[in-house]
């Protein structure tokens, strides 16, 4: 889920140009966002040059990506973990 840190936030409003959903509004100078509309991509995350945003993952995000077989890490350049087998010391992404 997104997170926005009201105290980092200056209202800038990059987040909410980005945002491919409308889902983030700029009101009185903070970024409010209607979980709704969020689709969690994370572009707003990327853009913000506050660091206001911020993604956090719960137990239900952890389970779901577990079942489609995701094991911790990503692909991670070399730190194991993430979708398939490594393949000669190197994972799916090439790395």
């Amino acid at each position: 889920m997104v997170v926005v840190d009201l105290e980092k936030c200056v209202g800038c409003g990059k987040c909410e140009r980005t945002c491919p959903n409308g889902a983030i509004k700029v009101v009185d100078k903070k970024a409010v966002l209607n979980r709704d509309l969020c689709s969690e991509c994370g572009k707003c995350v990327q853009v913000c040059p506050t660091k206001a945003l911020s993604i956090e993952y719960t137990s239900t995000h952890v389970r779901l990506a577990e079942s489609y077989g995701w094991r911790g890490g990503g692909c991670g350049r070399g730190r194991g973990g993430g979708f398939g087998k490594k393949r000669r010391g190197r994972n799916r992404c090439g790395w």
